[in-house]
């Protein structure tokens, strides 16, 4: 998806990396952690390793507790997270499931309190149904901005998108360009602002014309 119109200035200050598959698959999340390290990134970056849905529930809700007015931290994080996944849902070392709307329940709270600044990648096979499934302008959006990929994916391509698009983003602080790197074939971009905007004037083209208009 092309985001050419809409831009906001965003600041993060911490990748943190949701470590969720099983030791004997490849790992893609240690990886990445280990070669953005390498590229001189490393302190801002925390790899969480998550074996079941206790500890990536108790994760998530430590992550809302950085928020507190008390601590006055000015968090700002990316969240990542890497996992097996299907179109409901994704799945965890121990084989429990978090259901793509639980996802993002939990983190529209998180964005909330970031005033929709929310970047998320989604590194699951069909991470895109999380997004898909979640988005309304009825509630507040789950995330300011996701990559996920559309179907089945080797991990490699997502070891090496993962990898080109945070070099870039934190060479350059431009999301836009970064994600412009990314095989748009493989991975979609969904940016809530972008939506919103379609959404409205869509609504207006369609209800403020001719018959809808005198019916307004």
């Amino acid at each position: 998806m092309e985001h050419t119109t809409f831009h906001k200035s965003l600041n993060f200050n911490k990748l943190i990396i949701l470590d969720c598959l099983p030791e004997n698959d490849y790992q893609t999340a240690r990886r990445l952690h280990e070669n953005l390290s390498d590229k001189g990134f490393g302190s801002g970056i925390s790899l969480l390793k998550i074996e079941n849905e206790k500890t990536f529930r108790d994760i998530l809700q430590d992550i809302k507790e950085m928020f507190s007015p008390e601590l006055n931290i000015g968090f700002q994080p990316i969240i990542h997270i890497e996992a097996h996944g299907n179109s409901l849902s994704m799945e965890l070392p121990d084989k429990s499931i978090i259901p793509w709307n639980d996802l993002a329940d939990n983190l529209r709270i998180i964005n909330k309190f970031m005033c929709n600044q929310l970047i998320t990648f989604i590194g699951t096979c069909h991470g895109y149904h999380f997004i898909y499934n979640n988005h309304t302008i009825k509630e507040f959006a789950p995330v300011y901005f996701c990559i996920a990929p559309l179907e089945q994916i080797p991990a490699i391509d997502i070891e090496n998108s993962a990898l080109t698009f945070y070099e870039s983003l934190f060479a350059t602080g431009n999301l836009t360009l970064s994600a412009k790197l990314l095989d748009s074939k493989k991975l979609y971009t969904y940016n809530s602002d972008y939506m919103f905007h379609r959404a409205f004037h869509e609504t207006m083209q369609k209800n403020h014309r001719g018959i809808a208009l005198k019916t307004r």
